[in-house]
């Protein structure tokens, strides 16, 4: 379910909803080929994370006490005038890593790989 309120916060660009599931120093290491620690809500605010459709497809989750880690594929037609794939269709391999923290589950880590075609 976290995983899908992610989703459709970026989307909708709700930066309110992502700033309660990701931890401000979310790393990431970015299908930009870049590994990002933080700034991502304003990458979502300014528009250069942006998409038209988002579907993430969870293949498998494991749970370790405070820690979940989910990985699946997921497949995003980005918008963001700035993104390098802007207008593209593109599949991705991902790893979302989340901690329960004051009795909440936030996002602490993400990798998205882009599938070469």
């Amino acid at each position: 379910k976290l995983e899908q309120a992610s989703v459709q916060a970026i989307l909708k660009q709700d930066t309110v909803t992502l700033k309660k599931l990701w931890a401000p120093d979310i790393m990431v290491n970015a299908p930009i080929n870049k590994v990002v620690t933080g700034g991502q809500l304003k990458m979502v605010a300014s528009g250069f994370i942006k998409y038209s459709s988002f579907v993430l497809e969870n293949e498998q989750t494991l749970v370790k006490g405070d820690i979940v880690i989910a990985m699946g594929k997921e497949t995003v037609v980005t918008l963001g005038s700035n993104y390098p794939e802007a207008g593209k269709t593109v599949h991705r391999r991902y790893t979302d890593i989340w901690q329960k923290q004051n009795g909440s589950w936030i996002m602490i880590a993400r990798q998205a790989s882009n599938i070469c075609e």
